[in-house]
């Protein structure tokens, strides 16, 4: 997997460079940094580097929801209550969500070391191999608020051809892949590459129901929220389906077999 890197200083810059010059995000930034160590690095990722970028790009604004930031230190990462103005608890991830006051819903905050595809997979705790663990190519952003570096695995290419890609290097936890999936097309409106098609038509949230809705209601989402994404699922299942039946049945044609 390519990630390109790049000086958000340099005259090309970056669609990402807009990202950091958002009052909202510097004052969540000044606030976290006085309660890490001053040789830690913070990164953002993910959804809001998007957001910015597609509004440089296409003029297009998403919703602003919430932010997902990674720390960089080699000492275990420590944000008990009080820490930080707002409340505090752990995410199913195993990291922290902070419900700051200001705009977004809430801010993910995790240590790089203990990232979830990291540990799971064994992978040096680098910024680049936590990427390799974001499974689309939408979300596959992060930019070194230290430094000032952008890395792109693709998200870039994603906005500009409006389509959403599903290549992680290694599957993992495929069934709420496929709820970001749709979470990720509302937000968007991109359309489905082939590759998320093949993840809808393979229903990996059969027999999961109950383990996503778990997940889900932790995230604060309501029974008939949950019951209507549910029905979204098996919709696009079934037609993801018969969309890899036909693809499967063409290919597997002989040519010149109906001539006569």
């Amino acid at each position: 997997m390519h990630i390109l890197e790049l000086s958000l200083d340099r005259p090309a810059g970056s669609p990402f460079r807009s990202a950091l010059a958002s009052p909202e995000l510097q004052e969540i930034l000044a606030a976290l940094r006085s309660a890490l160590r001053p040789t830690a690095r913070v990164f953002v990722v993910g959804g809001f580097l998007r957001r910015a970028a597609r509004i440089e790009l296409e003029r297009a604004v998403e919703p602003l929801g919430d932010l997902d930031l990674i720390v960089d230190d080699p000492e275990p990462l420590a944000l008990p209550p009080g820490s930080l103005p707002g409340p505090i608890t752990t995410n199913v991830f195993k990291g922290y969500r902070w419900f700051a006051p200001g705009v977004f819903r809430h801010v993910d905050v995790w240590r790089l070391a203990d990232h979830y595809s990291i540990r799971l997979f064994n992978r040096p705790p680098t910024i680049q191999m936590a990427m390799v663990g974001f499974p689309f190519n939408v979300e596959r952003a992060a930019v070194d608020v230290t430094a000032r570096v952008a890395y792109d695995g693709g998200c870039v290419d994603g906005i500009r051809t409006r389509r959403i890609r599903f290549d992680p290097v290694d599957l993992y936890l495929e069934h709420l892949q496929a709820v970001r999936a749709v979470l990720l097309q509302r937000k968007t409106g991109f359309a489905f590459d082939h590759s998320v098609l093949a993840l809808l038509a393979a229903r990996p949230w059969d027999g999961m129901k109950g383990e996503i809705r778990h997940y889900l209601e932790l995230d604060g989402w309501v029974a008939s929220s949950i019951d209507t994404l549910f029905d979204e699922l098996d919709v696009l299942g079934r037609s993801a389906g018969v969309m890899a039946r036909a693809d499967d049945g063409r290919s597997r044609k002989v040519p010149g077999a109906s001539r006569r």
